[in-house]
């Protein structure tokens, strides 16, 4: 279950056409100066067309 905060903005997402289907699940990384996001692939079969 998502926090309150987090449906409202899935939900909002969900209703400007944003995501197709309502997100049940985020994840949220912090980044310190200097980091970033390291090279890698999703995982397709686990969010579907939702990330391409």
């Amino acid at each position: 279950m998502l926090p309150q905060w987090l449906q409202t903005l899935c939900d909002s997402l969900h209703k400007q056409n944003i995501f197709h289907e309502i997100p049940d699940q985020v994840i949220i990384n912090e980044y310190m100066p200097g980091q970033g996001i390291a090279p890698h692939t999703d995982c397709i079969p686990c969010f579907s067309d939702t990330i391409d």
